[in-house]
């Protein structure tokens, strides 16, 4: 018998809605179709959410639910509910469905509709209107051919000119010469075929529809700007036009239709075209928000079920836990909890970033060359940003064409709104809309824009990579160095070599001249951290109303560093960081518990770089401070260091900080 129950149990990361629901990751969200009829009785939705969160297999469910079983020749197989395949799926399912659970709902919608399914996910580049029709073309003619008993069959009530057309579209040879205006009106067509043939209301169901969009945004090129913005709004309308086509020019055909995408435009053919379609955007509050992406509840649920140990899970949802919908709902990443749970064989090992895995933002570093956005950035790798106004809206031909020119051409400056707006879609950002956070949602995530912040600065500084690492490198080894008390001289070896490799690094650097404070707390800040450190900078003190210049902490670990450039020595900076009180920085519980973490002090460093970049360091480990404040035998009732320390620095003042200042290690 085995040990681990959780070995005979399966995931899949299929997007195909029979083998999630065979699977022992399957999450039950079949109630979305009940929200997405509650809107209407023809509902036209438009539903969007980031990359991995369960689109394509709420697609899937959607048609398998919905579709009218035929046969080859196009006839229904039988119209007995019990007996249609798909009913038989859904009835039989291990995990009951809540969509079952309304009788009348099933009776009325289940198995009724002639569906067309289509997919607009474009692999290849957008860089011309011409590349997105042929998309398009592509696409529709993919959905022609589920059906392609329109023109086979010997039942098709359609006349000759109609099969015709049909067999056009599902030759695989003949239908990449439709015209353009034909390909527009394509959807549509086909809606109104299975309309004539099966003498039924028609459902719409379109993934992706946004692709083609994306891909334009990125790769548009023309030597021409004015053109080239010209046939970026022309790539971009196309695939609206498609579809706004289908559902405006033919009525009375369609039912309903569900489209998903990850970004929400607006305003790119789409005002008139898909002015009946409703909106659902992700993170609003909204009918089908609980849909996409795993709950608290369902997470645990699935804990339960592939019997996660409690430590491991608790760092799971530690780690994977932090986007928000309009309910104020932490969701987790679907993709990313079935990965974990199927890597659960490997202990901690299965807590990797999955969201590499999935993909990234083409091009996105080029968003850091806009400074209002770089600095928010910055600010959201260390933390919450706290009131930030924000409305999460469509983005419209004029924003699309802002962020073109700042991640196509680098050319231009792009609002830090519409910056945010797209990288919430995203799933880059996540926001609050009760308290007005905005934050990145995961851990992962802040390594990610950590490399290209880092790929940023040192491209714009000059910094030599492989001297970054080697700074890195050493200062890893003194975080651990720091907390073994019998090696002090490997931990003063150790320093000395990481003074050196600052000191190589700054003047290989070929852009800093002059160096300057911000400038080298950027620096230092990029470098150390890589690692395995989160940090701060500029954090305040609210005791003592005073900031720290750099903060580097993980779990445990916490380090204090004050920074100086110029006639200043690095006894100067050293000095005031008790001088400021810059050690009760760890008492800022409300910073640290934004980050899921609760480090204490493990040593304090200042460094002084000169005019010749020549940098020096100082430095005292939390048990040379804790020796100092023994030996001075002071009233010391507080249990914390920082409070023993706050008690020494009221108590004696310069003295206790003079005597700190020459138990420290200096670099000669």
């Amino acid at each position: 018998m085995e040990d681990n129950p959780a070995k005979r149990l399966k995931s899949t990361l299929s997007p195909v809605f029979e083998d999630v629901l065979k699977s022992d990751t399957f999450v039950d969200k079949s109630a979305l179709m009940l929200a997405v009829f509650e809107t209407d009785d023809k509902p036209m939705v438009l539903c969007t959410a980031p990359r991995r969160f369960g689109k394509t297999v709420n697609l899937s469910m959607m048609q398998r639910f919905l579709e009218l079983e035929v046969d080859e020749n196009g006839e229904e197989k039988t119209k007995v509910l019990k007996e249609k395949d798909n009913y038989k799926l859904f009835s039989s399912a291990r995990f009951k469905l809540k969509v079952m659970e309304n009788t009348k709902f099933v009776e009325t919608h289940f198995g009724q509709y002639p569906i067309i399914e289509i997919n607009f996910l474009c692999c290849d580049d957008v860089t011309s209107k011409s590349d997105a029709v042929n998309v398009c073309r592509s696409a529709i003619s993919e959905a022609f051919r589920q059906h392609s008993y329109l023109y086979e069959s010997k039942l098709s009530p359609l006349k000759d000119y109609e099969k015709k057309h049909c067999e056009q579209w599902c030759d695989e040879f003949t239908y990449t010469g439709i015209p353009d205006d034909k390909v527009i009106k394509g959807l549509g067509c086909l809606a109104a075929y299975l309309n004539k043939f099966h003498k039924r209301m028609v459902f719409l169901l379109v993934d992706e529809y946004d692709s083609i969009i994306s891909k334009a945004l990125y790769k548009v090129k023309n030597a021409d700007p004015e053109t080239e913005l010209e046939e970026l709004e022309n790539a971009a309308s196309f695939p609206i036009e498609v579809i706004g086509y289908a559902l405006k020019k033919i009525p009375g055909i369609f039912k309903g239709a569900y489209i998903t995408g990850i970004l929400d435009v607006g305003g790119v053919a789409i005002s008139t075209l898909l002015g009946n379609v409703l909106r659902r955007q992700f993170g609003t509050n909204n009918l089908c928000q609980d849909f996409y992406g795993f709950t608290e509840d369902e997470v645990c649920t699935l804990f339960n079920r592939f019997a996660v140990k409690k430590e491991l899970r608790e760092k799971a949802k530690a780690k994977y836990n932090g986007y928000l919908n309009g309910s104020k709902q932490c969701l987790y990443n679907p993709q990313t909890i079935v990965q974990f749970l199927g890597n659960l064989s490997l202990g901690e090992g299965a807590l990797k970033n999955y969201w590499q895995q999935s993909g990234y933002i083409h091009n996105m570093y080029k968003l850091l060359e806009e400074g209002s956005v770089r600095r928010l950035l910055y600010e959201l790798l260390q933390g919450v940003k706290e009131d930030f106004q924000f409305t999460l809206k469509p983005l419209d031909l004029s924003d699309l064409k802002s962020l073109h020119n700042i991640l196509a051409k680098q050319s231009l400056t792009c609002r830090e709104e519409i910056v945010v707006r797209f990288l919430v879609s995203l799933g880059y950002l996540t926001y609050s809309f009760d308290d007005h956070k905005l934050q990145i949602p995961i851990p992962e995530l802040i390594d990610e824009f950590m490399k290209l912040l880092r790929a940023y600065f040192f491209e714009r500084f000059g910094i030599n990579r492989e001297l970054a690492e080697d700074c890195s490198a050493s200062f890893s080894k003194l975080t651990v160095l720091c907390g073994e008390g019998d090696l002090l001289a490997k931990f003063k070896e150790e320093l000395a070599n990481f003074q050196n490799s600052i000191t190589c690094l700054l003047q290989r650097s070929t852009l800093i001249d002059p160096l300057n404070e911000a400038t080298l707390q950027s620096i230092i800040t990029l470098t150390c951290s890589k690692a395995g450190f989160l940090f701060g900078n500029e954090i305040t003190i609210p005791i003592h109303r005073t900031k720290v210049d750099i903060v580097l902490f993980n779990d445990k670990s916490g380090i204090i560093m004050e920074l100086k450039c110029g006639p200043n020595t690095v006894q100067d900076a050293f000095k005031q960081i008790f001088q400021n009180r810059y050690y009760n920085v760890f008492t800022n519980k409300k910073y640290f518990d934004e980050r899921k973490k609760s480090p204490s002090l493990s040593f304090v460093m200042a460094m002084h770089v000169d005019s010749d970049n020549k940098g020096s360091v100082m430095c005292l480990r939390r048990e040379d401070v804790i020796h100092v404040l023994d030996d001075l035998q002071l009233d010391a009732r507080e249990s914390s260091l920082e409070g023993r320390i706050e008690i020494a620095v009221n108590s004696m003042g310069e003295p206790f900080i003079n005597t700190c200042c020459e138990s420290a290690i200096l670099v000669s």
